[in-house]
């Protein structure tokens, strides 16, 4: 389920970037962090801080939960919020030319995410449809103002 939610936001992410032209058509983007610069230019990162010791799994059973992390403590996989968040430090603080990047882990490294999340035809419809429920939804939602 969340590897498909993360394929959705990439394909998502992917269509946006190709929709506005970020920097350079060919670079890859990714997820997180969308900023405006200078009124024309939006920068588009993503950071993935991996698996995190939080309370992320509180609707697990107990001993699921349990499992869960001894299995990516014993695999080195969890790591502390304290470490987990220098990737998103990382993309907070990247330069404009970083935009399309995936950053994991830490020290500034960037990543290339599954084969999938760059399908553009996916991703077309993805947006296409997710556009369509926003438009639903803000119609339920706004209501026009009386003059």
């Amino acid at each position: 389920m969340i590897a498909c939610i993360t394929v959705c936001t990439l394909l998502f992410s992917y269509e946006l970037h190709r929709q506005h032209y970020v920097m350079d058509p060919a670079s890859k983007v990714s997820i997180m962090y969308v900023t405006i610069l200078n009124n024309d230019t939006i920068l588009l990162l993503a950071a993935d801080p991996g698996a995190v010791a939080t309370n992320i799994m509180r609707e697990l059973p107990p001993s699921l939960k349990r499992l869960a992390f001894l299995v990516l403590g014993f695999l080195q996989l969890l790591q502390s919020p304290e470490i987990g968040v220098d990737s998103i430090i990382d993309a907070a603080l990247a330069p404009p030319e970083a935009s399309g990047r995936y950053f994991f882990g830490a020290k500034g490294r960037t990543i290339k995410s599954s084969p999938v999340s760059y399908d553009a035809r996916l991703a077309e419809t993805l947006w296409l449809t997710s556009f369509k429920m926003f438009e639903e939804c803000k119609a339920r939602v706004v209501k026009p103002m009386k003059a």
